[in-house]
């Protein structure tokens, strides 16, 4: 009888197990599309492209949502390879442009093909092909006025954080990048009216746009979408300045 370590040191040959998978030249040909982009590829003879496969056939015959009552809308909606690859080629600006939302493409660029069509356990979003179907990528905000930014996310981190290390989501840096596009074009057409004797930097600006909210909003309840309104820069600013006498 051979001993364990001799059983153990016998070499062992393992096949990947093979899946049968029926597929269609259109449908070969939209995997295809997805993989020249610089997607995740999918692996011939495997479970996750019988599932990628059976989604879009289930796209193309219009049951793929069928059993979901959150998407009642495309309940029976048959979709056309034209159609499907038109959501991929949106989905793609979003995860390889920085010009496009969101900031952070890490998961995008990870993502399976099967689970953007359809990911039924997913917690939050579980179709980005019907999200980048709806509607193509959003334009990610650029910052032209980097220390401005700086200066009022820090103001608000000190300020109202208490100087708490905190990581921005997208959309809250771009309320912050709005804010301080506003704030330099509001003291640029009105820079003429700023008393002599008052400095304009980014420390001046960032303080008294700051100031001008406390004024009539209790700190705790100041969000970073007070630093970009409307009445902020159409009110609040101009008010405030005015009756400090900074404006004249």
């Amino acid at each position: 009888m051979k001993s364990i370590r001799e059983r153990l040191s016998k070499p062992t040959s393992y096949e990947p197990r093979k899946v049968e998978i029926k597929s269609t030249k259109e449908v070969d040909l939209i995997i295809e599309h997805w993989e020249s982009i610089g997607f995740k590829k999918v692996q011939e003879s495997t479970i996750a492209r019988k599932t990628t496969v059976s989604y879009i056939k289930k796209l193309k015959k219009g049951t793929l949502y069928n059993k979901c009552p959150f998407f009642s809308e495309y309940h029976n909606k048959k979709f056309t390879g034209q159609e499907i690859i038109m959501a991929i080629d949106n989905f793609a600006l979003a995860t390889f442009d920085s010009d496009y939302k969101p900031l952070d493409k890490t998961y995008l660029k990870k993502l399976p093909f099967y689970q953007f069509i359809f990911s039924p356990y997913a917690t939050r979003n579980k179709s980005l092909f019907l999200d980048y179907y709806e509607d193509p990528p959003e334009f990610l905000i650029q910052d032209g006025n980097v220390k401005l930014t700086e200066c009022l996310w820090q103001l608000y981190r000190k300020e109202i954080l208490g100087g708490s290390e905190v990581v921005f989501s997208s959309k809250t840096r771009d309320k912050f990048i709005l804010a301080s596009k506003n704030l330099r074009e509001f003291f640029d057409k009105n820079k003429g009216k700023v008393r002599i004797g008052y400095a304009v930097n980014a420390y001046s600006m960032t303080r008294w746009l700051f100031e001008s909210i406390v004024r009539e909003t209790k700190r705790e309840k100041i969000v970073p979408g007070y630093f970009c309104s409307n009445e902020t820069f159409s009110r609040r600013l101009p008010q405030y300045l005015y009756l400090e006498g900074i404006l004249k």
